[in-house]
């Protein structure tokens, strides 16, 4: 309930909340918004795992409201880079940090409103962090317009990531964290 009043302002969020409480509902319902109420406008969900961005790429395809705006996926084994008429946009990191490099994706990365980061938390790994780093800092860099979101369940310096988001675009970010739970966690050893 913290976040759902910033869903249809124009205000960079970090939400950190435990696994299974509705943060990728939250930016689905801004997502929507962003849809439906302008006509010209793009959003992007990436995240880091192929599996995930299948996973949602599916999920929203049989979802009539979302699969009316056109739906593309943008994975290293998909060729629906070309579709071009789709306003919704569902990519792996990799992906996404690519066409954030090229030129030739310049006119899209612009006619994003509204990007949704997945498992921001990876940021700091050794491995793939530097990737979803580069591609957030090119995106506000390109196109400082666009509206962020960042979720993670494991998001330990949620209030440092909103200040460094804020940094990048300048605009309004605030920082949602929880930890409530929907089901208890019992540990066994």
């Amino acid at each position: 309930s913290a976040a759902i009043p910033f869903l249809d302002k124009d205000v960079n969020l970090v939400i950190s909340f435990p696994t299974a409480t509705g943060k990728t509902i939250l930016a689905t319902g801004a997502m929507a918004y962003h849809l439906t109420t302008n006509p010209e406008c793009r959003v992007a969900y990436v995240c880091p795992f192929k599996s995930l961005a299948n996973e949602k790429f599916q999920e929203w395809m049989n979802e009539p409201q979302l699969n009316k705006y056109g739906i593309a996926l943008w994975s290293s084994d998909s060729d629906d880079d070309i579709r071009f008429d789709a306003r919704l946009v569902v990519a792996t990191l990799e992906s996404f940090d690519s066409k954030t490099r090229s030129e030739k994706w310049k006119g899209w990365i612009d006619s994003f409103s509204f990007v949704v980061f997945d498992e921001v938390h990876l940021i700091g790994d050794k491995h793939r962090g530097g990737a979803m780093e580069a591609s957030l800092m090119r995106l506000t860099e390109m196109n400082p317009k666009a509206r962020i979101i960042l979720l993670s369940a494991t998001m330990g310096n949620a209030s440092d990531m909103a200040k460094w988001v804020k940094s990048l675009n300048g605009k309004q970010t605030k920082c949602i964290t929880s930890s409530w739970r929907p089901t208890k966690v019992k540990l066994e050893i």
